[in-house]
């Protein structure tokens, strides 16, 4: 994933998806799932698991 300020761009298939994780260019047919994070200092831990 490529996160630029305006978006978040796939160079796996070519999607971009907006900050909030709308689609913007396909072919992803659906938003990006928003996971809660947690902050550790010098990393963000993603919990996927809540």
């Amino acid at each position: 994933m490529t996160v630029t300020p305006r978006e978040f761009a796939c160079p796996c298939h070519g999607s971009a998806f907006d900050r909030q994780g709308r689609v913007i260019k396909g072919p992803a047919d659906r938003p990006l799932a928003h996971l809660p994070v947690e902050d550790r200092g010098d990393h963000i831990v993603v919990l996927a698991g809540s």
